[in-house]
């Protein structure tokens, strides 16, 4: 086929899908490319949502605070993605079907579409804009959880490196073959090369620098503990005492709860600043419910109904008074995680709330029950003389302060670099939160995290091993022997293609030797006839 006939066909290949007039003759690629582009973006996106739905609860949360419905965003978009996508692939595959199995001819195939062209133009320019959207929300709002795309490659990476390592042997002899045997420069051949040795250097180099979470030194280290965040926020309502009673009954050693301070100072269960998402205060006081949770006094707090957005078994469960929790965990093997949420600006009660639920702990001799998150340090020596059996955990504990006693946990995201987890664990005094994904559970287990505070307290605890790990010293030797074998068929087929490319070359230059030859006899001859 000529140049010109290729050409020809990818242009009357894009009118067909796309429409006439779309573009001039020396853009035909451009939807195509736009498309694959659209589609890559998609595939990759989904990738990414699914790895966040370790988060997905909170994002959900945080979104609803901003629009006025109530929705699982996260799962939507998920939906929405994988539609982009079938999509997508649907565009493809008629055009495949057509043209080269039902050998419909493009002209053809144009004067059936129709105005189906624009509509296919506006789809890919949608899904191509959808991805970029979510983008710039996710970036302005939780950017620092990218990190859970690096985090997940621990354990993605490992079990693929192997596979690389196999496909070099094959690829390695298409790779020579491209350099020994085509004819060009010096300098595209040393290009060449140095890419070839880049990419294998990249690939059998892995094992050996980095570092998987799943990688151990030693021994497994024991399941971390359990902390159910806001209770069992997936098998009762969040942050109500049936979802405490549940946890303990589950065997939980300790339950997260976030805790508010009423208009008139009463400490109460609740975690969002809104109380739209989980009570039916849009029924009780329509034209308050999107007021700050502060706002409402503990009159009109016991009025609202905590249980029935999360199902019909639940209605008529009440938002907890702190005092009611206390008395139902009081004298139990249960710790309670307290997180004190601040108030509103012109909160009547803001800079009191900690001390309003000391306090309460202190009227309860409850303390000893207790992990306290500390906002300032300043504040421990005093915490110390007051509640000396009550426990400290901060976000910004560093390991002197939890060997010295100063703290007794850190508590910390899962943000946490692998060294520090493992530094903390032999002091019992890492708390990692939210870890809502098995991958994410088995990282933190393998690790040694002490604690990991989960939405899903029955998964975990009935967890009996991670779902792949391999003590270092065997994944060294495994490596080892897989890329020895491997080295091995890359050199074997170093040498078959230089074997062959040198033969090539012998027969082309005797070929060329005779070929001179006959030409020189051919002058000889020439000359002898005049």
């Amino acid at each position: 086929m000529s140049k010109d006939s290729s050409n020809e066909d990818c242009f009357e290949a894009s009118v067909a899908i796309f429409g006439e007039g779309a573009f001039p003759e020396w853009q035909t690629l451009v939807w195509p490319v736009l498309h694959l582009y659209a589609l890559t973006s998609n595939l990759v996106w989904l990738a990414v949502l699914l790895i966040w739905e370790n988060n997905w609860d909170d994002h959900d949360s945080a979104l609803f605070e901003v629009l006025p419905f109530q929705l699982h965003y996260m799962r939507f978009y998920t939906i929405v993605s994988a539609v982009c996508i079938v999509y997508l692939l649907a565009i493809f595959f008629w055009v495949l079907l057509n043209t080269y199995f039902a050998g419909t001819p493009l002209k053809d195939l144009e004067a059936q579409r129709g105005c189906a062209c624009n509509s296919h133009k506006v789809g890919i320019m949608m899904c191509i804009f959808a991805p970029l959207a979510w983008f710039v929300v996710y970036q302005f709002m939780w950017g620092s959880e990218f990190g859970l795309l690096s985090r997940s490659n621990q354990t993605i990476l490992p079990l693929i490196q192997p596979i690389f390592c196999v496909m070099s042997v094959p690829a390695s002899y298409f790779a020579f073959h491209w350099v020994l045997q085509t004819k060009q420069s010096k300098v595209k051949t040393s290009l060449k090369v140095t890419f070839i040795l880049l990419a294998f250097v990249c690939i059998f180099s892995f094992p050996w620098w980095y570092d998987s979470a799943h990688i151990i030194d030693g021994e497994l280290p024991p399941r971390p503990q359990i902390i159910g965040h806001r209770g069992t926020p997936t098998e009762r309502p969040e942050n109500t005492l049936e979802s405490f009673q549940n946890a303990m009954d589950l065997s939980v050693s300790i339950v997260e709860s976030d805790l508010v301070i009423s208009r008139d100072g009463i400490p109460f269960v609740m975690h969002d600043p809104l109380l739209d998402r989980t009570t039916n205060v849009g029924h009780v006081f329509p034209e308050r419910r999107r007021d700050p949770v502060g706002t409402f006094s503990i009159e009109e707090i016991t009025q609202l109904d905590a249980g029935g957005w999360f199902g019909e078994d639940w209605e008529g469960e009440k938002v907890p008074l702190l005092a009611d929790a206390v008395k139902l965990i009081q004298g139990q093997d249960f710790k309670f995680f307290a997180d004190v949420r601040p108030g509103p600006d012109d909160f009547p009660f803001r800079g009191q709330e900690e001390e309003i639920v000391l306090k309460l702990f202190e009227e309860y001799d409850f303390s000893d029950q207790v992990i306290w998150i500390v906002s300032d340090k300043s504040q421990v020596p005093e915490l110390r003389r007051r509640f000396p059996k009550m426990l400290l955990a901060s976000e910004e504990a560093t390991l002197e302060e939890v060997e010295s006693g100063f703290f007794d946990f850190l508590n910390h995201e899962w943000t946490l670099s692998n060294d520090e987890i493992r530094s903390f664990s032999p002091y019992n005094a890492t708390i990692v939160y939210t870890v809502n994904t098995n991958w994410l559970f088995d990282q933190m287990w393998c690790l040694g995290a002490n604690f990991v505070t989960t939405n899903h307290a029955r998964r975990y605890l009935s967890a009996e091993s991670p779902t792949w790990w391999m003590q270092r010293s065997n994944y060294y030797l495994m490596s080892a022997i897989l890329e020895s074998v491997c080295i091995a068929g890359i050199v074997l087929n170093f040498v078959l293609v230089g074997h062959t490319a040198t033969r090539t070359t012998e027969f082309e230059m005797t070929t060329k030797e005779y070929q001179d030859m006959d030409v020189q006899s051919g002058h000889t001859r020439r000359g002898t006839q005049h």
